[in-house]
């Protein structure tokens, strides 16, 4: 006589269901860390993107209004310079002048013309 012994058939198949579960579990995990971590690189990578865009917004943005001021300095220096003020670039060159001919010693009781 042979007998069918259903518990431990039970048993055998509620094994292997928990195997192929815990395998199925496993295999998600993976690839659900794989999505995360491929996820965070292109965050990274896509924050790099902006934080670089910004920067050279910034730098174009410094750029053009250090070029408008120097444009709107030069302006109003030549409009008064035209009125006899002088800049201080024309002062500057005027001390540099006067240093140049302060350097000459021009006697005009020695020499003869």
């Amino acid at each position: 006589m042979s007998y069918i012994d259903i518990k431990r058939m039970q048993e055998r198949i509620d094994e292997k269901e928990r195997q192929q579960s815990e395998q199925a579990n496993a295999n998600w995990q993976v690839m659900t860390d794989s999505e995360i971590r491929e996820q965070n690189e292109a965050n990274e990578l896509f924050a790099k993107v902006m934080l670089s865009k910004r920067k050279d917004a910034e730098e174009a943005k410094a750029k053009a209004l250090e070029e408008a001021q120097a444009k709107a300095i030069q302006e109003i220096e030549n409009r008064f310079e035209d009125k006899g003020v002088k800049s201080e670039k024309q002062k500057q060159l005027d001390e540099a002048y006067k240093g140049l001919l302060d350097g000459l010693v021009i006697d005009d009781e020695d020499e003869a013309w």
